[in-house]
């Protein structure tokens, strides 16, 4: 069999330019045709696959069991989807990601095999790439906490093996804020910057360095040979400050450190390296509330647990009664952090772009309102009745949210530092005993590196909805019989995604009118709200100018039409009210092309303001335009 005996239909899917590999078979297993994303994983041109059998890309490690298996789930299911390795044409091994489906013909009763896959090494390579990113602070190329809650258990099992001494100290600069505040945030950087070079420097090749966030850090020193060397380590240590940083002037600056030393402290269980880190927390801040001098730094020893024995915070995982107990001394300092960083992030992200563009789309009431629920989200944050699942159902939802509306998560990191930097102030400076302090600082961190830890889960748990939904518009396009088949199927794909409130496919009438062909979610209720007030959703193709609907600019453009909100601009005007009834806050549209002419309109009505112009929703929804037009070619009215 070749290529040409297939059935026009199915020849827009085959050649989409999707970056998944793409190939079609018979029923005997032969290649009948390729996309030239399978040329570009395995090396294989079309014409070197075509006509030849599927075990062209066999590995050898695959044993019969398993084609027999993967048979009979074709046989039986029509469908199959897992790992498998195969062999590209320079005769190297990979793992792929396939997803192989039956698709029947109608006119000829043939059935075909459609696979989709994608090359799984390049995959584990991009994660482990961004995986070295997220380990490693931006501002000062340092290792950051993340580096350090990995490294430091491996270093004490090591230093258990080897009977060695290891030495873990937590250091800050001494009045940091004031240099910051009085040369501003730019210089700030830099001088962290500097002082974190110099730290690096002062170790041996074979320490750790991390940075926590804002100017603290941690060093860890491992294979110490015994007291003179802990000196020596520490002198060097101490000395990275004795020469001025140059920035717009000489700045002098102090550093305090507090440490301790296992073997010597009684750190044990699994979770011993977070004891160790605590226990040099709290000789910092012992080193602060009693820095005399010349001494800058404190170990953590007997004394310094008789200092702190009516104090000391029991270990916990920020949710228990202990943490309740000491964040009811914290609400008024939280609420004061919460009401003056809301302020400042506020003021700073109508600076950058891409923050202003997404707030844009709020009108200033709106605004007032957003203002208010993310200065009670952070109090919530720290309230004593807060338990973890509830905590991580709020940001969860939290993390859904932004990432809709397209705010990047470095931003929000950024955000969370700026906001633990004004609260960290404000509980050092309550009229509490150090350890308590102490206990609340490292509450507030915990709890705040659990919020971001849950929206980072929730934007890719919404990326993941969406990928998946490509696939299964590719899948159905595969399948369908005709073009409104096709866009009922895609339609109702598109209403389980998060944030969509509505869609709604329509074709020009012979009156010229929309007739709406199938409709999914909360339309049919948008759709009866509007003829309550007077107005339809009817409204022809024809309308022109700026003011028309979403779906007639979407008739006349060649690409995707977004409107970011109903609550702002003229144009919105006429369906605001009823927009807002049926929680619709935006809109998106692209029309359905057929040889560059109009068959219809695909609109999208999305529940949060600017939701349709976030990057990766954006990309979606142009791949999909893109997908039908090339599927529509073959496909009957």
């Amino acid at each position: 069999m070749t290529s040409q005996d297939l059935p026009a239909s199915l020849w827009p899917v085959v050649f989409a330019n999707a970056h998944e590999a793409i190939l079609l078979t018979d029923a005997r297993g032969r290649i009948v045709d390729v996309n030239p994303s399978f040329t570009r994983i395995t090396g294989y041109a079309r014409d070197e696959a075509v006509g030849r059998p599927m075990t062209l890309l066999k590995s050898g490690y695959q044993d019969a069991a398993f084609y027999a298996a993967f048979w009979r789930a074709l046989s039986e299911q029509g469908r199959w989807q897992g790992e498998i390795w195969n062999r590209r044409k320079d005769g190297s091994v990979f793992p792929e990601y396939l997803t192989v489906s039956a698709v029947p013909e109608p006119e000829s009763g043939r059935t075909y095999y459609l696979g989709i896959f994608y090359d799984l090494e390049f995959v584990r390579e991009h994660t482990a790439r961004l995986s070295r990113l997220a380990h490693q602070d931006a501002l000062c190329g340092l290792p950051n906490r993340l580096a350090l809650d990995a490294y430091l258990p491996k270093a004490l099992a090591r230093a258990r093996r080897r009977g060695t001494q290891l030495l873990v100290g937590m250091l800050d600069l001494d009045d940091f804020k004031s240099i910051n505040d009085q040369l501003g945030h730019r210089a700030g950087d830099d001088l962290l910057r500097l002082f974190a070079a110099r730290l690096r420097d002062s170790v041996r090749a074979s320490d750790f360095v991390a940075r926590l966030g804002g100017d603290e850090f941690v060093v860890v020193l491992g294979e110490l040979a015994g007291d003179d060397e802990i000196a020596r380590c520490l002198d060097r240590i101490g000395q990275v400050c004795d020469e001025p940083f140059m920035l717009e002037h000489a700045v002098e600056v102090g550093i305090s450190l507090g440490w301790t030393l296992y073997p010597d402290d009684d750190a044990h269980g699994d979770d011993a390296a977070e004891q160790l880190l605590h226990h040099a927390d709290m000789a910092l801040y012992l080193a602060k509330a009693g820095k005399l001098g010349t001494q800058w730094q404190q170990r953590w020893g007997r004394g310094s647990a008789a200092q702190l024995a009516a104090t000391r915070p029991a270990r916990s995982d920020g949710y228990d009664e202990r943490s309740a107990e000491l964040l009811t001394h914290a609400a008024g300092a939280v609420a004061q952090a919460a009401s003056r960083f809301v302020d400042a992030f506020y003021s700073q992200l109508v600076r950058e772009a891409e923050p202003r563009r997404i707030l844009e789309a709020f009108t200033p009431d709106e605004m007032e309102r957003l203002k208010a629920r993310q200065a009670d989200h952070l109090r919530q944050l720290l309230d004593p009745a807060l338990t973890r699942d509830a905590h991580r159902e709020l940001a969860l939802h939290v993390g859904r949210v932004h990432a809709l509306i397209g705010l990047r998560h470095d931003l929000l990191v950024q955000a969370m530092g700026v906001y633990q930097e004004l609260l960290v102030e404000r509980l050092i400076a309550l009229p509490l005993r150090v350890a308590e302090r102490a206990a609340l600082v490292q509450l507030a961190a915990l709890r705040l590196k659990d919020e971001l830890q849950q929206q980072a889960e929730a934007a890719e748990r919404l990326h993941q909805d969406y990928r998946a939904f490509r696939l299964v518009c590719m899948q159905g396009a595969a399948r369908a019989t005709g073009v409104d088949a096709l866009l009922a199927s895609c339609l109702d794909a598109i209403a389980q995604l998060p944030g969509v409130a509505a869609a709604a496919w329509g074709r020009p009438g012979a009156d010229g009118q929309v007739a709406l062909w199938h409709t999914v979610g909360r339309f049919a209720q948008y759709e009866r709200t509007l003829r309550e007030s007077g107005l339809h959703t009817r409204a022809g193709y024809a309308e022109q100018g700026a003011a028309g609907s979403t779906a007639a600019r979407a008739w006349r453009a060649e690409g995707l039409v977004v409107n970011p909100s109903y609550r702002i601009g003229e144009r919105e005007l006429r369906w605001r009210e009823a927009a807002q009834a049926c929680g619709i806050r935006a809109s998106a549209g692209f029309a359905v092309r057929r040889d560059g002419q109009p068959l219809g309109v695909v609109t999208v009505y999305g529940e949060f303001p600017g939701q349709f112009e976030a990057g990766f929703i954006r990309d979606e929804l142009e791949a999909l335009r893109q997908l039908l037009d090339l599927a529509c070619r073959g496909l009957a009215d």
